[in-house]
């Protein structure tokens, strides 16, 4: 589900929850299809979650945080740390989403540049070179190699890898996720686990078993890379979500960014607040941080861009002076 759309579902919930509409009001306004299944588990006495995901509308997480709050009474809290989150993502998206714009703005750029060189190097350079009475030296032999390259393969295979390099950009894919975690690195990482910070302490807050709300709070990870691994972690560390202890408490806590902050509130009690708390100040840093690096990749890019413009140039300038030059240097 898009998430402006979600985030629109979840703005809605909030609002009719502190206003106190009933469940099959909230459901009559709730923009949603499959409003008859929602309705009809309601009648049969099931809680508005039970019936979300029996009707399979919303992403299971928010069902179960959903559900958190009615166990709890709290639902407007706990969909309101959810809702920061999303409005988090959203704008952290609209941030990398222009810069993925300027990256497909680029590789088109680059892809014209190319087609346009082959053309004219093919129609008007090469038959210079033919017509000059130097058909050897360093220079040309240079060229020659160029000529050898730049066929129609070689403009037809880059064509392709553009085409699939802005699909990659345009959507949620194995990729994208390899990317934000291996080269966005540290601050993207940071982010997911402020997010699972965030999600936990409000519904350890709410009442919510620890293994239980662990859990929920790994499912509302967008990258499936990060999620995977983050997952994989913790499901060993409390056997399959079913074990806990202050010590196994400690072993996830010191996986967080700041971790040792949180040790001392698993004794205290305060573990709720202060994952809260420590989340807020992991998401500022992060996302100065993301950005940054953001930046510092764009920049490698626009380099990188323009020395390989600054090659055609420099070639076709060979194409064309390399036989006088050539005869002047006494090859």
């Amino acid at each position: 589900m898009n998430k402006k759309r979600l985030l629109g579902i979840v703005d809605y919930l909030i609002k009719s929850y502190k206003a106190g509409s009933s469940t099959l009001e909230i459901v009559e306004n709730l923009p949603i299809s499959n409003k008859e299944i929602v309705k009809a588990e309601l009648a049969n006495r099931n809680s508005l979650s039970s019936a979300l995901k029996k009707a399979n509308i919303l992403p299971s997480h928010v069902v179960y945080l959903l559900e958190a709050g009615e166990k709890s009474g709290k639902v407007p809290e706990i969909l309101q740390s959810y809702q920061k989150i999303l409005e988090n993502q959203i704008k952290i998206e609209a941030q990398i989403q222009g810069y993925k714009n300027y990256l497909m703005f680029i590789s088109f750029v680059f892809l014209f540049g190319i087609i346009i060189f082959y053309f004219i190097f093919n129609n008007v350079m090469l038959p210079l070179l033919e017509d000059s009475p130097t058909k050897q030296g360093s220079l040309i032999g240079i060229i020659r190699i160029v000529k050898d390259l730049l066929n129609s393969l070689t403009v037809v295979f880059v064509f392709l890898l553009v085409i699939l390099f802005n699909m990659l950009l345009s959507f949620r894919n194995l990729v994208l996720d390899m990317f934000e975690y291996y080269i966005l690195g540290k601050p993207y990482r940071n982010l997911a686990f402020s997010q699972i910070m965030t999600v936990w302490g409000n519904l350890i807050s709410s009442g919510i078993s620890i293994p239980l709300s662990l859990y929920v709070s790994v499912s509302t990870l967008e990258n499936s890379l990060i999620k995977e691994k983050i997952n994989s972690i913790f499901s060993t560390l409390t056997n399959n979500y079913t074990q806990i202890s202050n010590e196994i408490i400690k072993e996830i806590v010191l996986l967080f960014p700041e971790g040792n902050f949180l040790v001392g509130s698993i004794t205290k009690g305060t573990l709720d607040q202060d994952l809260i708390s420590l989340s807020e100040r992991v998401v500022e840093e992060s996302t100065k941080d993301l950005e940054k690096r953001i930046r510092a990749i764009m920049s490698i890019l626009v380099t990188l861009s323009l020395v390989i413009v600054g090659a055609l140039i420099v070639i076709s300038f060979l194409s064309i002076y390399a036989p006088l030059i050539e005869q002047l240097t006494g090859s």
